[in-house]
């Protein structure tokens, strides 16, 4: 049984009637289910103004699961219920307090707890990328260029020089730029019917050198009869 199957029965059991489960009990299986996944409680604070759900719990560790099995979960602020006691309000959250610093809070009687954020490791990514989670697997991420920017480098449009390494971004250049526009054939170029013609760069902007010219280009061809 994995860990995930261990946590979902330990979870049943915690609910289902007819079950009689001690406080200590309650206790491990909440630390066990998430130790791997969640980052520790942070009692007084609160994540504001990222809440997309709400709900009450007869339990903190079902706050948890809703939060897991959620795709759009990062963190959840709980607190005892004003409404039902002995029961808990759980506010789910679609961001944490590194991507939302600015929202974390103090907040007497509530607890936030967020998902491991992997980007918090230095260094996994390279140039001027940014570091995001991914969607479908929080505890995954990726690489994204700024705006602008593309390819495995981050490299940007280069005005045409005869330096290979020039990948600096011009500001202003656009599809229409002389620059990125192909000179008119003197004198044309005669073609026959079926005749193919095939446009290549000595780069493509997606690695640093020719041999690694694996992306695609989009160019727009005009034909004169």
């Amino acid at each position: 049984m994995n860990f995930q199957e261990r946590c979902t029965l330990a979870a049943l059991l915690l609910v289902l009637p007819g079950f009689c489960v001690l406080e200590d009990i309650r206790h491990l299986i909440w630390e066990q289910c998430t130790d791997d996944l969640f980052e520790p409680e942070v009692n007084g604070m609160v994540l504001i103004n990222h809440s997309f759900r709400l709900l009450k719990a007869e339990m903190p560790i079902l706050c948890l699961f809703v939060c897991k099995s959620n795709k759009d979960c990062v963190s959840f602020n709980i607190a005892p219920s004003n409404e039902t006691e002995g029961w808990f309000s759980c506010e789910l959250n679609q961001a944490d307090r590194y991507i939302a610093s600015q929202d974390f809070r103090e907040r007497k009687g509530f607890s936030y707890r967020g998902i491991k954020n992997p980007c918090l490791n230095n260094g996994l990514c390279e140039g001027n990328k940014t570091c995001t989670r991914l969607g479908y697997d929080l505890t995954k991420y990726t690489c994204l260029c700024p705006n602008g920017y593309f390819g495995q480098n981050s490299m940007g449009l280069s005005q045409l020089t005869n330096s290979l390494a020039e990948v600096n971004l011009i500001c202003g250049i656009t599809v229409e730029s002389p620059e990125l526009i192909y000179p008119i054939f003197d004198p044309p170029l005669p073609l026959k019917k079926d005749d193919k013609l095939r446009v290549w760069f000595s780069r493509d902007l997606l690695g640093l050198m020719a041999s690694g010219t694996y992306g695609k280009t989009c160019t727009d061809v005009y034909v004169k009869f």
